[in-house]
């Protein structure tokens, strides 16, 4: 759960990530903390009205996973990440 940019909303999103690397899985779960902060960074820019629609919704999905992999690549040296799906999204 994240507070937005537009005073008094929010939004709580559940992520799922999909690597073709299964070996790789160990430096996920190590960097996690980065990982949610640069997540949680992301979102408390966005516009709570933009994120209702379905375009928001993707637009916000490409920009976590680039954040996602840039994160990765500054802490790894490699993206890891091939993809990012929202399994929960609720804004209010």
């Amino acid at each position: 759960m994240a507070n937005l940019a537009s005073s008094g909303r929010y939004v709580r999103c559940d992520i799922q990530l999909m690597t073709e690397q299964a070996a790789e899985i160990p430096k996920l779960e190590l960097h996690s903390a980065p990982l949610r902060h640069a997540i949680l960074m992301l979102i408390a820019g966005q516009d709570g009205k933009q994120l209702q629609s379905r375009e928001g919704k993707e637009r916000l999905r490409k920009e976590a996973l680039q954040a996602m992999q840039t994160e990765l690549e500054a802490l790894t040296g490699s993206p890891i990440v091939n993809d990012l799906y929202f399994t929960a999204y609720y804004v209010k």
